[in-house]
């Protein structure tokens, strides 16, 4: 009966170490998130702390304005002099037309936000995956150099190759073993990015993510597109509001005359706001021109990068029959296998630079970033 007993114990305690590791896995198991960049978009703009800001600065806009527009209505008919001229502002409706400006930029400003945060998820998205596609690229290069290595090494044993060519290949194993470590390595920087962007820095959790990077060719004309990127950029809009407050400012002033120090202070304020807002306009345009022309020359480089990858590994298979026919010698098949390796790096890399150098473009000719 007591065998019988400890027996009874043993497996309820055996049962109960099994549950808790149970329990245990399943509390430490990730979440695993399945999203085409449209959804992490939309993950990253849901309670998105950087909008509300925004938001609540809106309504204090709103009460700001009610504000001024009851002060103005009390101040009305009360006299100006030298000790308050501040009420020449109250009564012409300086601070009343000031926070209409403020209101009606405010949406501009949360446009500018959620563009830069589809922009910074697009990016961290890509370079996920990118990431991702590398490490693949160096696996599928280390199955290549093991395999090379395996015909080296029969090679070697019959004679028919020197001592340096099977040293070389073992070498270009590891070589190809540390760029695949370095590549899963970044790949963790990469997906610790995403999460930070997706605001699940502090979950743990996996990704799988579904959209491949898309790079149709693109066309557009700059000059129109700059023409209504003058009229739409928030920070456009920021410089030609300050300019027309100071240009209001200034005129509510020159009733001072112009031996009063507010004056002064008023018109270098006007003229200092009327140069920020031509000059950096100017400034900006030339900005959006200098995105056009990096998608033009993104678009050669990833030309040039599909025609170098594709000869690389046409080359490399060439190389493979050759040096099997002993027409080469390994170290020639070992560049030949670390030159297709390093051509479809920047493939990848080409892909993303102009997939980005298209979505910082449509950004910048709309609310900019």
């Amino acid at each position: 009966m007591k065998k019988i007993c400890k027996l009874l114990v043993t497996s309820l305690l055996c049962f109960s170490c099994f549950l808790n590791c149970a329990y245990a896995q399943e509390a430490v198991m990730p979440n695993t998130y399945t999203l085409t960049l449209d959804e992490a978009v939309n993950m990253a703009l849901e309670d998105n702390p950087q909008i509300k800001v925004l938001e609540i600065e809106q309504e204090s806009n709103r009460i700001n304005l009610l504000s001024a527009q009851l002060t103005k209505k009390n101040y009305k008919n009360y006299p100006v002099s030298v000790s308050n001229y501040d009420l020449i502002y109250i009564k012409n409706g300086y601070y009343v037309d000031m926070y209409k400006m403020l209101i009606d930029l405010n949406p501009k400003k949360i446009e500018q936000a959620q563009a830069q945060i589809k922009y910074n998820v697009t990016e961290s998205y890509y370079n996920y995956k990118i990431a991702e596609t590398l490490c693949d690229i160096a696996a599928d290069a280390y199955e290549l150099a093991k395999e090379n290595l395996d015909n080296v090494a029969k090679r070697y044993e019959l004679g028919m190759i020197a001592q340096i060519d099977f040293e070389n290949a073992k070498l270009s194993v590891d070589s190809v073993k540390n760029t695949y470590d370095t590549y899963v390595r970044n790949a963790g920087l990469a997906k610790d990015n995403l999460k930070i962007h997706l605001q699940l820095d502090d979950e743990n959790c996996e990704f799988i993510l579904t959209d491949d990077i898309d790079y149709e060719e693109f066309s557009a004309n700059a000059d129109e597109d700059i023409k209504k990127a003058m009229d739409s950029r928030c920070d456009v809009s920021a410089l030609k509001m300050n300019y027309k407050m100071a240009q209001k400012y200034f005129d509510y002033t020159e009733g001072l005359g112009e031996t009063t120090a507010k004056y002064h202070t008023a018109y270098s304020d006007f003229v200092a706001k009327e140069h920020s807002y031509t000059n950096n306009s100017k400034l900006i345009a030339l900005s959006v021109k200098s995105c056009y022309n990096n998608v033009l020359n993104c678009a050669d480089s990833l030309a040039t990068a599909e025609k170098s990858a594709d000869i690389a590994r046409q080359r490399y298979d060439i190389n493979k029959v050759k040096f099997e026919s002993g027409m080469i010698t390994n170290s020639e098949l070992t560049q030949s296998l670390n030159e297709y390796l390093s051509e479809n790096v920047k493939l990848e890399n080409a892909k993303l630079n102009y997939k980005m150098a298209v979505e910082k473009y449509r950004a910048e000719i709309s609310v900019g970033l």
